[in-house]
C-alpha cells in the first residue's frame, strides 16, 4: 500500500482532533458569535475590519474545519479506491465525510438562527463521530497495510525449494548447452507459490 495514504490518513485525523479542540475552545469562551450572525462570512465582511479575540477564535475554527473537510473527502475517495473492497471502508468513509458535513451544517445554523445548549451538544456529538471514522479509517489502513505487508514477505518451504530445485535446473542447462543458449527467465516466488496453490492434490484425475 502507498506511504503517502497512511502519512495522510494520519494528517487527516490530526486534522479533525484540531476541529474538536476548537469546538471545546468556542464553546469554553463563548465565542460563537465572535462572527455575528453570519455565515460563511464574518460580520458579513470577507476580510473583518475589527479584529477581537472571539472573532479570532471562530474564525480560526471555521478555517480548520474547512480545511479538514476537503482532507477527510480526499481520504474517503483515496482509501474508497485504494482499500475498497475490506467491507468496512466504504462505510468508515461515508460516515466520517458525511458527519462532518452535517457539523458544519448545525454550526452555520447555531450561528444565523441562534444557540442553544441542545444545538451545541448535538454539535460537538456529531464532531465526535466524524472523529472516531476518521480515526478508525485510519487504524483500518494501517492494519490492512501491515497485513498486507506480512502475507507478502510470508514463504513457506516447499515454495522455497521449489524455487531453489528450479534456479539450480535452469543453470545446469545453461552449462550444458553453452554461453548462446536462449535465455530462460526465471519465476518469481510469487509465480511459483500460485502455481502451487492452484496444482490439482496428489492422486486426483484431471
Amino acid at each position: 500500500m502507498q506511504r503517502s495514504l497512511k502519512w495522510f490518513a494520519s494528517a487527516t485525523t490530526l486534522a479533525m482532533l484540531f476541529v474538536l479542540i476548537g469546538g471545546a475552545l468556542v464553546t469554553k469562551t463563548g465565542s460563537g458569535m465572535g462572527c455575528g450572525r453570519s455565515w460563511p462570512l464574518c460580520n458579513g465582511q470577507w476580510v473583518p475590519d475589527q479584529i477581537t479575540p472571539e472573532l479570532i477564535i471562530e474564525l480560526s475554527h471555521r478555517l480548520v474545519s474547512g480545511f479538514a473537510g476537503i482532507m477527510v473527502l480526499i481520504l474517503s475517495i483515496w482509501a474508497w479506491r485504494a482499500i475498497g473492497h475490506v467491507r468496512e471502508t466504504k462505510f468508515l468513509a461515508v460516515i466520517s465525510f458525511v458527519f462532518l458535513v452535517l457539523q458544519g451544517l448545525i454550526g452555520a445554523a447555531a450561528v444565523v438562527w441562534g444557540q442553544s445548549d441542545f444545538v451545541l451538544a448535538l454539535h460537538f456529538g456529531i464532531s465526535l463521530i466524524s472523529f472516531a471514522a476518521v480515526l478508525l479509517l485510519t487504524l483500518l489502513i494501517f492494519e490492512i497495510d501491515k497485513t498486507f505487508s506480512a502475507a507478502s514477505l510470508s514463504l513457506d518451504g516447499k515454495t522455497a525449494v521449489s524455487y531453489l530445485r528450479h534456479h539450480h535446473i535452469l543453470i545446469h542447462r545453461r552449462l550444458h548447452r553453452g554461453a548462446r543458449a536462449p535465455y530462460e527467465r526465471q519465476p518469481r516466488l510469487s509465480e511459483l507459490a500460485a502455481l502451487r496453490e492452484n496444482a490439482p492434490p496428489p492422486g486426483s484425475v484431471s
